[in-house]
């Protein structure tokens, strides 16, 4: 999805998959993906998040002000 107030924008996928083992894993990968999903993330000012999904699955957040 993608919502917007003011300025600000934020992204967010979310996936059915088995998911993440933990927040702490997730935020401290060294995958390929991930690492090119945070570069691209500092490239824009943005912020990137990634978590467990309630439920099960994994949801990613990217935030920034256009």
């Amino acid at each position: 999805s993608l919502t917007g107030e003011d300025e600000s924008w934020i992204r967010t996928i979310r996936d059915f998959g088995r998911g993440v083992a933990s927040v702490q894993d997730a935020e401290c990968s060294s995958t390929f993906g991930l690492m090119l999903v945070r570069l691209m993330t500092e490239q824009l000012n943005a912020t990137f998040s990634i978590s467990a999904a309630e439920g099960g699955g994994t949801v990613c957040s990217v935030a920034y002000k256009s």
